[in-house]
């Protein structure tokens, strides 16, 4: 597989772990569940985002124009403002000052690719546009309470490296030895950055792409499970310990990185976020419905979100895309077709 398009995919493999076409142990952990409304479906990889607070981000259109992120909490919102000349904005990540990170691009619609695309960061209310690295595009995919922001840009020969913003200040992190490509996906409180970098491997065709982790601007290779095969890190929590999916002999599967070591946690699916507790969650494909199913991991077990709320809710949770240090989750669900933002907070079960 070419490693570029790898990284973005969205395919899972099966997981067996139960669902609610079977009742859940009395154990399995319970949530309560928040709608923050609908959202329309731009691209696989636009997701919302998650602060300390418990508050989100999301996405909507603003007088059937562009798309605005929104920060929402309770029954309040805020729609923050586009950098000039930008007609679309998301954002990923939310910090917990209400700073945000994500991207926008120059056209009506927010998935051409002939647009002009910039990572964006949001601070005070004001929409910065972070530039490239000497190409024509980039992107925020995270950012910490230190105003530390990550993601990917362009260089002038059109490939990519991942980057740090910090006090106006975008650098390029160094990839792996040989390699041509790196992306940045999340960053912690002590600036230790995860992601991607490819390397150079003369046993296969393309190169594959290992997981990282970059403290300064040297990244550290998280290695794969297979020998020749690829790796990503999504998350990393402020201990350090990553977390993403990485090939099998046959399929993909999530892994966790801790005290120098990469785990296969026998999840066919992918991870995305990871808290200083240790619980994972993340996405799947789904034998019901023919919809994905959002995931908890934590303790060595895990739980399909959907046997985690209360079961005349409607809601099928797809996926598990952030999760804070309180335990709530931000999730992706529908309801009557549907796509909804839900956020998860931890109770007792009834």
């Amino acid at each position: 597989m070419p490693s570029n398009s790898w990284v973005f995919a969205l395919a899972c493999a099966a997981l067996t772990i139960s669902s609610t076409a079977v009742a859940a142990p009395a154990d399995t952990p319970y949530y309560t569940i928040a709608d923050f409304g609908t959202v329309d479906q731009v691209a696989a990889d636009v997701v919302p985002g998650l602060n300390g607070k418990g508050r989100i981000t999301r996405w909507r259109q603003v007088d059937n124009s562009g798309y605005r992120p929104v920060i929402q909490w309770d029954d309040k919102q805020n729609v923050l403002d586009a950098p000039k000349g930008y007609l679309n904005e998301f954002a990923y990540s939310l910090n917990d000052h209400g700073d945000a990170a994500g991207w926008a691009n120059t056209t009506q619609n927010p998935v051409d690719s002939l647009s002009t695309m910039h990572a964006v960061y949001v601070h005070k209310g004001k929409a910065v546009d972070l530039g490239t690295l000497g190409g024509k595009n980039s992107r925020a995919y995270a950012l910490n309470n230190g105003g530390v922001v990550v993601g990917s840009a362009d260089l002038a020969d059109k490939s990519s490296r991942a980057f740090r913003y910090s006090a106006g200040h975008l650098e390029a992190l160094d990839p792996l030895a040989g390699g041509k490509f790196s992306i940045a996906f999340a960053v912690n409180e002590a600036g230790v950055v995860s992601g991607g970098a490819a390397i150079e491997d003369a046993t296969v065709p393309v190169q594959p792409v290992h997981a990282v982790i970059w403290h300064g601007s040297k990244p550290q290779d998280l290695g794969v499970l297979v020998p020749g095969r690829s790796s990503v890190a999504y998350g990393i929590n402020n201990r350090n310990d990553a977390v993403g999916v990485a090939d099998t002999r046959t399929d993909q599967t999530v892994f966790l990185y801790s005290q120098g070591h990469m785990t296969d946690l026998g999840i066919g699916g992918r991870a995305f976020s990871i808290n200083d507790n240790r619980q994972v969650v993340g996405t799947r494909e789904g034998a019901e419905r023919g919809y994905m199913v959002g995931w908890l991991w934590e303790n060595g077990t895990a739980y399909a979100l959907n046997d985690c709320i209360p079961p005349k809710t409607g809601f099928w949770i797809e996926s598990g895309d952030r999760i804070n240090d309180a335990g709530q989750i931000v999730c992706t669900a529908r309801l009557d077709k549907r796509v909804h933002v839900v956020l998860l907070t931890p109770a007792k079960r009834p």
